[in-house]
């Protein structure tokens, strides 16, 4: 028999992380967004402004799944920042979704004893949580933003000759020769936690260079929340840092998160060293051949946005959603987009 227990400390969160993480085992492929490190770091990061609550579903002392909520404004929210979480979603045992999803809505009703505003985004159209949420919450379903995925091929060539267009590819190349004669080029990869910790500087400068939307966006808060929990995701090997090193010196990044046959590129910045040879695409492309050349992930995501480089490299155009009900009051969370230069 499923049980429901609602958490409101952030500090016993934790104790529910071996727990949360088979159940992530299962699903396959789990998302970073979903881990307890990303979920337990917002609450504390970003709860301070909400009634936080963590909805867990139990059955025999096994944890069944967690539903990482919270109070913004007057409506049930996803806990994670939604402009530093490009998609979010509930956690729950494949063998028993639609189960326990459908004593979630009739638990939540007696919770708050009274129907309440409900705004749950940004969840991916393919979730397999999605109808069954909607059905519980008696809610809506209204698209709230774009993101693109490309599947790779299983080797380069299928990379330079099936994705990438050929006039493209020949501009690609031309800027390629271009920073070779200019220098000496090369691409710094970093996975270890104490690492990635003391080369995020560069990134961030260069991410907040990319305009003001982009620096108005890195608040304080977030930096610190992405100081915080990218050195413990990189010990669960989810995060990689790249930079492309121009003699020596870096002149673009993309931050990455990997897991279990997907990569999502998170986070990327130019400098002013070289931009006009484009070396935020450069530096993608030689990251997406290392992938096809390792064999660790088979489809790669771009954050929310229609910038036209993700288009370059065959990417095409996916959802998001939300799940609605009532009246929300409105939330001013989004993410900027990323200033590449192509």
């Amino acid at each position: 028999m499923v049980k429901f227990k609602v958490y409101d400390d952030p500090a016993q969160y934790w104790a529910l992380a071996e727990d949360w993480g088979r159940i992530l085992e299962k699903l396959g492929n789990p998302s970073v967004f979903l881990t307890p490190q990303w979920v337990g770091l917002s609450y504390e990061y970003f709860g301070a402004e909400a009634e936080s609550f963590l909805v867990t579903a139990w059955d025999d002392g096994e944890l069944l799944g967690v539903f990482p909520f919270s109070l913004r404004g007057n409506a049930v929210r996803f806990s994670t920042d939604a402009a530093l979480t490009e998609h979010a979603d509930v956690v729950v045992h494949p063998g028993r979704r639609r189960e326990v999803i459908s004593q979630l809505g009739p638990f939540l009703r007696a919770y708050f004893e009274a129907e309440f505003p409900l705004e749950l985004g940004n969840i991916k159209e393919s979730s397999p949580n999605l109808l069954p949420l909607l059905e519980t919450l008696g809610a809506s379903k209204v698209a709230s933003a774009s993101y693109y995925s490309v599947n790779l091929p299983k080797d380069v060539r299928g990379l330079d000759y099936g994705l990438i267009k050929p006039q493209d590819l020949k501009l690609l190349n031309r800027r390629a020769d271009r920073m070779l004669r200019a220098g000496a080029v090369e691409v710094e990869a970093l996975s270890e936690p104490l690492e990635i910790a003391e080369n995020l500087d560069d990134l961030l400068w260069m991410f907040i260079s990319g305009g003001a939307e982009a620096h108005r966006f890195l608040t304080p808060e977030r930096e610190a929340f992405l100081r915080e929990v990218l050195p413990l995701l990189a010990k669960l090997g989810l995060a990689r840092l790249f930079y492309l090193k121009l003699d020596g010196v870096r002149v673009a990044a993309h931050l990455l998160f990997q897991a279990d046959g997907s990569a999502l590129v998170y986070m990327s910045g130019e400098s002013g060293e070289a931009l006009e040879l484009s070396p935020g695409v450069l530096l993608l492309k030689a990251i997406l051949e290392h992938l096809v050349e390792e064999g660790q992930a088979s489809t790669v995501e771009f954050p929310r946005g229609r910038e036209p480089y993700k288009r370059l490299f065959g990417a095409k155009e996916a959802c998001l959603c939300k799940l609605v009900r009532g009246e929300a009051e409105p939330s001013d969370e989004r993410r900027p987009e990323t200033n590449l230069n192509w």
